[in-house]
């Protein structure tokens, strides 16, 4: 059965998009995003999000969740203009989270801290940074089962930084920079990456049509490229990636 809103409750005062909390017809919470986010960034969030679950990592569970015309009331609070109707994306709400704390990292598995820091090389997200002074680590802590989970992926494919800078910034970045000096590590996540991009006509296919377009009538295609985003995608064999 399709997921479907029947219900938006609030807007959330976290994330810079600012999605949407919704309940729906499989009697679950989703943070949506929809029109407000733009196009581009549910494309990005439904692309990460599937080559992170191909991976394995502890990306939170997301779906396509229709809106109903008739629940976009203008001149709310809800602010339900920024939300639109038919297809979001929407990531299941979790109970019993916080925000990742930096005094947590050190917490983490060592594989664990690697593996997203390399998935984030892999994508080009840059967005995903904490120090003792605070950041946006796009990571949430999992109070019930002490584990991670992993969202926001909608600043993906962005212009290519060098290593320093990617190191420096990044929540897990010095946790790269060892993976960098692991030979046979860089072998095994280079074939992971490869292995899951073997899913990757499945994984665009699945990509409502409404979100290549700008317009509602689907004649405006949006400047988002496969082709470019799967050519980010194959960097990973090359030495620059890894220095």
């Amino acid at each position: 059965m399709p997921v479907e809103v029947i219900e938006v409750v609030r807007r959330s005062d976290q994330g810079i998009t600012r999605p949407h909390i919704c309940r729906c017809n499989d009697n679950a919470t989703y943070f949506v995003k929809g029109r407000g986010a733009g196009n581009i960034s549910l494309i990005k969030e439904w692309v990460c999000g599937s080559l992170a679950l191909k991976l394995g990592l502890p990306v939170a569970p997301f779906d396509v969740v229709d809106i109903p015309t008739e629940l976009i009331i203008p001149g709310t609070d809800l602010e339900l203009e920024q939300l639109g109707s038919g297809p979001c994306f929407g990531s299941l709400g979790r109970e019993l989270t916080t925000e990742l704390r930096f005094g947590q990292i050190e917490l983490l598995p060592v594989a664990l801290r690697r593996e997203i820091a390399v998935f984030d090389r892999w994508i080009r997200n840059y967005d995903r940074s904490l120090s003792i002074r605070g950041g946006n680590p796009n990571l949430l802590w999992a109070n019930d089962e002490q584990t991670l989970v992993m969202i926001d992926h909608n600043n993906a494919f962005d212009c290519a930084v060098d290593l320093d800078e990617f190191v420096s910034g990044h929540v897990f970045g010095r946790d790269f920079l060892d993976a960098c000096h692991d030979p046979d590590g860089i072998a095994s996540y280079r074939a992971r990456l490869d292995k899951a991009l073997v899913s990757w006509e499945e994984i665009i296919s699945a990509v409502p049509s409404a979100w290549l377009f700008l317009d509602k009538w689907e004649t405006v295609p949006t400047d988002f490229s496969f082709d470019e985003a799967l050519a980010v995608l194959h960097e990973h064999h090359t030495e620059g990636f890894w220095s």
